[in-house]
């Protein structure tokens, strides 16, 4: 088979047709498997055109088919052009039918994995009936997870009450250019009680980017750590009139835009991607599910909802699109709510551990993170 191979590679096939015509049945040849055959002028001047191995071939080619003949002796071995023919025809087939069955193979998986993905769109999900069983958090009261699942869909949740005084914040970046981290790495070192991915990022480097900076506004402790992106939203925490400077107690705002000039009053602020529900009414986007970042707040902005929807794992869980990610906030009684940067960076840690099924591989530079002073 391989040498079929060869013997098209370098057109052997229509050499042999004239070296073999006038030089199988010379008896010399016959009787001496080693003699080289006579060549006429046109095969001469064909065969000079070959380099040094493909000389080779084609005479050990033409002996082994000769040996052949001699040996079983039928008519149809005296004419060794059509058993040539045939042979070379018959790998080449072989060939490429192994080409069309990869070929063929890898369309079809293709095709299969678009159909996949159209019918996970096509699914249709009601979140009107959700409800969600609060456990609240060994030691603190505060803070409740929940967890909802269906075919193909898994939500973490977190609920913080954001009007208790001992209620502290913990935000990255913490300068313009961060190092990444994972969220569970973050709540570990400054013992938090959830921890979670805001802000989209960009990397700086070309070859091997050691640091990232935040795509949107960051404020953190009143100091503006990033600048504001107009098209994107953010959420922003507000001391209570009642609190002190270093006492616990936040009001929380949903902007629609990071350039609203109340942001700056605020004492923490994570920018993120589009607001997805206000004033309890559905924003309306495109139909593509990923894994999600999502929080949400009540009319008095005293409740902060946390959520992560993996989708990381199809097979697990699909992800959600984002007006699946407002009806599901809207069905649990939230009046405003927004994303973050979701697919890959999607993270949400409790307790110093992941909430998600799967282990995060990506490092994010913004993170917010809750706390309750003793």
């Amino acid at each position: 088979m391989e040498f079929f191979k060869k013997a098209r590679s370098f057109h052997f096939s229509k050499f042999s047709k004239i070296l073999f015509s006038e030089n199988f049945e010379n008896p010399i040849w016959r009787r001496n498997k080693n003699a080289k055959p006579k060549l006429n002028a046109t095969a001469a001047a064909k065969f000079k055109r070959f380099s040094k191995t493909q000389r080779h071939n084609a005479l050990h080619f033409s002996r082994r088919t000769n040996s052949s003949a001699q040996t079983e002796g039928t008519t149809s071995d005296f004419f060794p052009n059509r058993k040539i023919k045939f042979k070379a025809s018959r790998a080449f087939c072989a060939a490429n039918f192994k080409r069309s069955y990869f070929f063929l193979l890898l369309i079809s998986c293709v095709a299969f994995g678009c159909q996949s993905s159209n019918i996970e769109q096509e699914i249709e999900r009601d979140f009107s009936s959700v409800n969600l069983e609060w456990i609240p958090i060994e030691n603190e009261s505060e803070i409740s997870v929940a967890e909802y699942s269906e075919k193909k869909l898994l939500i973490h949740c977190v609920r913080i009450n954001l009007h208790s005084e001992k209620l502290r914040i913990k935000m990255l970046p913490q300068g313009e250019a961060q190092k990444g981290v994972f969220a569970k790495k973050f709540a570990r070192k400054n013992s938090l009680s959830v921890a979670f991915n805001t802000t989209p990022f960009t990397a700086r480097g070309n070859l091997f980017p050691s640091h990232q900076i935040a795509a949107g506004i960051c404020i953190n402790s009143g100091t503006r750590i990033s600048e504001p992106l107009s098209s994107y939203c953010a959420l922003a925490f507000f001391k209570d009139d009642s609190s002190e400077k270093n006492q616990g107690g936040f009001t929380a705002r949903i902007f629609s835009t990071q350039g609203a000039p109340e942001i700056n009053e605020a004492e923490f602020a994570s920018g993120g991607f589009w607001q997805i529900l206000k004033d309890g009414k559905i924003l309306q986007f495109e139909k593509i599910r990923d894994s999600r970042t999502f929080c949400g707040i009540d009319k008095e902005g005293k409740t902060l909802y946390v959520f992560a929807a993996e989708g990381e794992n199809k097979s697990r869980s699909s992800g959600m699109t984002y007006m699946e990610c407002a009806e599901f906030a809207l069905a649990i009684g939230i009046s405003d709510a927004m994303e973050f940067d979701g697919g890959a960076s999607t993270q949400l840690a409790v307790q110093g551990k992941s909430l998600l099924t799967y282990a995060n591989k990506v490092k994010v530079p913004a993170l917010l993170g809750f706390y309750f002073a003793e």
